[in-house]
């Protein structure tokens, strides 16, 4: 048996974000749901395209050039091998390592997220004692990075799984929760698109049912419970309003008679004001969860505005710096400590860690909700 640790030991501590991840389709079926994917399924399927090096995304790459005008669909292969050539310069986001772990009624999936600075080729070191300081550059082709685990509680097949997991990330900069689900929902979005996944509804028009074929997305989110709080900040804002977009959505415009149509895209924005729900502040959380959930598995992107005590409106994109900053600030936190100074970069997932942050998604005491008055 091991020795155990000296009373005095020195411990290093990290902070870990506590979230919700939620499994849902989009379509752009109307009053249809979309089949859902479980977490362990679309991870799976995340995992498949990493051991192909595909699991990997460029912030801002404009992906509509990799494709010329006229042009046949490329293969998955020829695609990806664009993506990459194309986006050599770009903050990338991309998925390390993954490994599954049955233990009792859950499987854990733990994920390494990588995060590459195109920018960060030096660092500096300095003397502790002659406080001489020096630079140290990377080779010609190598750039700075972080990497950050993610641990995912999902139930084992014949356990109920109600699309939500418990989910623990730890909080390494620059990488943000924004772009690890940016990261897993491009990726099953690849996915869909080459595998053409899609579901089949009965329509009826008149007397004569039709059958309609959609395609759908699977997706994964990252949502921090600001309905549970261990931390006072939150109560510090207040929703205003909510907006639903939907991209280049088609219409049909009858003219005159029925048989003269004409169809046109559009973008589609719906802003609902806070106003319109509840008042009692679980009441009204429990409406925004239905109504972004309605709309999100309907292909909206859905964004949430909150005024905060010093009369500042927020929400939208963010830069980085303030990104995290606001993952910080926002989202439930506990503390893990660990015997070594965890590192800002590691290779390989790193086993304290893991064990650290699967003692937080089973201590039941820190996922239960607490009253927002």
């Amino acid at each position: 048996m091991a020795d155990a640790p000296e009373p005095d030991a020195p411990q290093h501590d990290r902070i870990v974000l506590l979230n919700t991840m939620t499994s849902f389709s989009t379509t752009k079926a109307r009053d249809h749901s979309a089949p859902t994917l479980g977490a362990l399924e679309s991870l799976k399927i995340i995992e498949s395209r990493r051991k192909k090096n595909w699991a990997f995304e460029f912030i801002g790459l404009p992906e509509k050039s990799l494709k010329k005008e006229g042009e046949e669909d490329p293969t998955e292969e020829e695609y990806e091998a664009r993506r990459l050539k194309a986006g050599i310069g770009r903050d990338c986001i991309r998925l390390r390592a993954m490994r599954f772990e049955e233990v009792g009624e859950f499987i854990y999936a733990t994920l390494l997220v990588e995060s590459i600075d195109p920018h960060s080729r030096t660092f500096a070191v300095v003397d502790q004692e002659t406080f001489v300081g020096r630079e140290i550059s990377a080779e010609s082709k190598e750039r700075g990075s972080a990497a950050a685990h993610v641990l995912i509680r999902i139930p084992k097949e014949g356990v109920q799984d109600t699309g939500k997991y418990r989910c623990a990330i730890e909080t390494v900069h620059p990488i943000t929760r924004n772009e690890i689900e940016l990261l897993l929902s491009r990726q099953l979005r690849r996915y869909a698109r080459a595998a053409g996944l899609s579901f089949t509804v009965h329509v009826h028009k008149g007397k004569k049912p039709e059958q309609k074929t959609y395609a759908y997305t699977p997706r994964l989110e990252l949502n921090a419970d600001v309905g549970r709080k261990l931390s006072v900040d939150a109560d510090e804002k207040v929703l205003t309003h909510i907006i639903m977009t939907k991209r280049s959505e088609k219409q049909i415009i009858g003219k005159g008679v029925a048989v003269e149509q004409e169809e046109f895209a559009a973008d589609v924005e719906y802003r609902i004001s806070a106003s319109e729900g509840p008042s009692e502040p679980e009441d009204r959380r429990k409406w925004t969860e239905r109504l972004s959930d309605w709309y999100r598995k309907h292909d909206y992107e859905v964004r949430l505005y909150y005024r905060h005590a010093n009369g500042r409106v927020e929400g939208g994109s963010l830069h980085k710096a303030i990104a995290g900053a606001t993952d910080l600030l926002m989202c439930p936190k506990a503390q893990i400590l660990l015997a070594k100074p965890p590192k800002k970069w590691v290779a390989t997932i790193n086993s304290e860690i893991v064990t650290a942050l699967k003692g937080l998604l089973d201590r039941d005491e820190l996922w239960e909700r607490k009253s927002t008055n």
